[in-house]
């Protein structure tokens, strides 16, 4: 069987764009999904309960990345070695393992999370259980959609993500519909959601590395967490960046309609960026880590630059696009209660413009294990949307949180290309 490293590259090149066919298609007709889905949930949510949902998602999120996120990046970095040394399925068993340690500390904290918001808020105390359900499906389908990607099985991972954008949105109206308005409710149809995703995955899709190989080497498991380590403060950095605003607004404003309208808009307005950084990152990620693993520097600075100019182009174009049509995105996207969203799309879809350049920037720092590096740039940004976000929403409110979004970014953006500048100096 060929290896990456031996192809040709006119074969190299080929196998990428095949791959980025399947991520486009992916993406596309999951944002697709998406954007009617948001559509569909804020006709029949109001932003009260989006905006407390949306907290709760984002604090699910902030344990998967602190306790998995930085196993997983270092499995994205480590994959190409060892698809090269034959130990897939050791090293697949290696992560589940890492992952199901931390698990067990991701629910015991949703747990307490849980039992305390149902005590302090009167929410059903039937939400414990959701959260239990939902943290543990999505840990499980992160673990396979990144190996996914890393092993370069877009269409797979296309088919699966296309199925829970579609039948999210579908399982959340009819939750509403036929058992009321409830923030337990909404959160156990995205559960249902993600097991969905998980039975197609397990029954139709054979998972990465799932058969008997070559054990593996004893040097990788330390050297991966150490690798990891460094990323974890990264991990609650980037989240302070990219979501501490809504606590921000919620904490300061005590505005649970601008919270809601606020977060509706910026989930609509990121989408685009996100589904853009997705279909080039997925696209040329694994390309980029695995030129880096095989030493061919000359091949991993070609698809770093195609990936660095073609992200900025088009997201710069996007930017553009979205300024002009925000009437329109606004009202053909959400629901009524949310037009208010129509002031804080173009702050939003600048700062993302920044964000996903940023990320971009990060990834020859990742590739070559810098990551002290990467926590550099990730403090300078977190620290900027706190100084910035906080007077701003303490004096205008929730448009403060969206003046402030591209100002914080673009810090963080330039921090980042400094720091890539000095290491290909070095």
């Amino acid at each position: 069987m060929t290896q990456a490293g031996d192809q040709t590259p006119l074969r190299r090149y080929r196998t990428i764009i095949g791959q980025g066919i399947w991520v486009f298609v992916g993406q596309a007709v999951s944002a697709i999904f998406l954007l009617a889905g948001t559509r569909l949930i804020t006709q029949f949510v109001n932003p009260e309960l989006y905006g407390a949902v949306n907290l709760v998602q984002n604090a699910l999120v902030l344990l998967r990345t602190l306790f998995c996120s930085p196993t997983l990046n270092a499995g994205l970095r480590y994959y190409p070695d060892a698809e090269r040394g034959g130990y897939r399925p050791a090293f697949r068993r290696f992560l589940s393992g890492e992952l199901g340690r931390a698990l067990v500390v991701m629910e015991i904290l949703a747990i307490v999370g849980g039992i305390i918001w149902s005590l302090a808020a009167g929410v059903h105390l039937s939400v414990v259980l959701v959260l239990v359900v939902l943290v543990g499906a999505d840990v499980a389908r992160t673990l396979e959609m990144t190996l996914f990607n890393a092993a370069r099985r877009q269409r797979p991972a296309a088919i699966l993500s296309a199925v829970e954008n579609l039948a999210r949105p579908l399982l959340v109206v009819g939750g509403v519909l036929f058992l009321g308005k409830s923030v337990e409710v909404i959160l156990g149809a995205i559960a249902a959601s993600v097991l969905i995703t998980l039975a197609l995955l397990y029954v139709a899709v054979k998972p990465v590395g799932s058969s008997d190989e070559i054990a593996l080497p004893r040097h990788l498991a330390a050297e991966m967490r150490q690798y990891a380590i460094p990323l974890i403060p990264i991990a609650l950095l980037n989240w302070i960046t990219s979501v501490s605003d809504r606590y921000i607004i919620a904490s300061l404003s005590h505005d649970a309609v601008s919270l809601g309208v606020y977060a509706a808009g910026y989930g609509l307005i990121s989408q685009p960026f996100l589904v853009i950084n997705a279909i080039i990152a997925l696209t040329l990620r694994p390309a980029y880590f695995s030129a880096v693993a095989r030493n061919d520097e000359a091949h991993a600075k070609r698809v770093f630059g195609a990936w660095l100019a073609i992200t900025a182009s088009i997201c710069g174009i996007a930017t553009l696009a979205i300024y002009f049509a925000r009437v329109f995105l606004v009202e053909g996207f959400l629901g009524p209660q949310y037009r208010g969203a129509i002031e804080y799309v173009p702050w939003i879809a600048l700062g993302y413009l920044f964000y996903v350049v940023e990320q971009v920037l990060e990834q020859p720092l990742l590739a070559h294990k810098r990551t002290f590096s990467v926590l550099v740039a990730q403090v300078c940004g977190a620290v900027a949307s706190l100084v910035v976000t906080i007077p701003l929403v303490i004096h205008i409110g929730a448009v403060g949180a969206a003046y402030a979004c591209p100002v914080y970014f673009l810090i963080q953006a330039l921090v980042a290309a400094t720091l890539v500048r000095r290491r290909n100096a070095s």
